[in-house]
């Protein structure tokens, strides 16, 4: 199950590991297009987990029936993941292949939370 605080170790384990994947395109090609690609994915590939995390919040775990709410956040996201991805590849903002990668990070960091989670008892810490 996801929970919140699932969520916040993803969050902040992602944006580690964006910064510095960032960080050291720039130091290694000198070409600001790598960062703002990893950055800008970054930021892509974290928009489904942000949402879930706002409908959670929401709706108390699914608790409560808002399905106006959802579906209002969930088109929201998909505008602007679409928009932001064809505005910055097709005007040479960003670099596509390192948006790509920075779509990748919080999807990597889930898969090695995820299984980490499943590798250890419940009265043991995670990560």
């Amino acid at each position: 199950m996801i929970t919140q605080a699932f969520l916040i170790r993803m969050y902040v384990t992602s944006a580690s590991v964006a910064a510095v994947m960032a960080i050291a395109g720039w130091f290694a090609w000198h070409e600001t297009t790598l960062p703002a690609g990893v950055a800008l994915g970054f930021l892509v590939g974290l928009a489904p987990f942000v949402s879930w995390h706002l409908i959670l919040s929401m709706t108390d775990g699914f608790q409560k029936s808002r399905r106006g709410w959802i579906v209002l956040i969930t088109l929201t996201k998909y505008a602007a993941v679409a928009t932001l991805t064809y505005l910055s590849t097709t005007r040479g903002w960003v670099h596509p292949y390192a948006l790509i990668a920075g779509i990748l990070i919080p999807m990597v960091m889930l898969w090695i939370l995820g299984a980490a989670r499943m590798f250890v008892t419940p009265n043991q810490k995670v990560l």
